[in-house]
């Protein structure tokens, strides 16, 4: 992708967004809670400072994840193309579609989403 065509802001890739997005939801919440009820039975040493820790991780990378997330979705990179609709000459509608890459990798993706440019 040329220079002037790169997205502006800050992001990541799917697998690394994904990481960061299960640490955030199940890993870490998990594990302080595991470290809670092992607390509650055989006393762990420095248990609160470990739990406050962990809380503070979870809480820094979903500031994170939801700062990366603002940028993505307010730039053009969350689309795959555009799709142009002009009407025609005998009222009906023209629908053409503009690929930000070669048609033979949309295959490749679990989904993709088309910005729709009225004409």
């Amino acid at each position: 992708m040329p220079e002037s065509e790169q997205p502006k802001g800050f992001f990541l890739s799917d697998r690394i967004y994904n990481v960061l997005r299960s640490l955030s939801r199940v890993v870490l919440p998990c594990t302080g809670a595991i470290i809670f009820v092992v607390d509650r039975f055989a006393p762990l040493p420095k248990a609160l400072q470990l739990l406050g820790a962990i809380i503070t991780i979870d809480f820094l990378i979903g500031v994170f994840l939801v700062i990366v997330n603002y940028f993505y979705n307010a730039s053009e990179a969350k689309y795959a193309g555009t799709i142009n609709v002009v009407l025609g000459t005998h009222g009906g509608k023209i629908f053409s579609l503009e690929l930000k890459e070669d048609p033979e990798n949309l295959d490749t993706h679990d989904e993709v989403t088309f910005k729709v440019q009225p004409g």
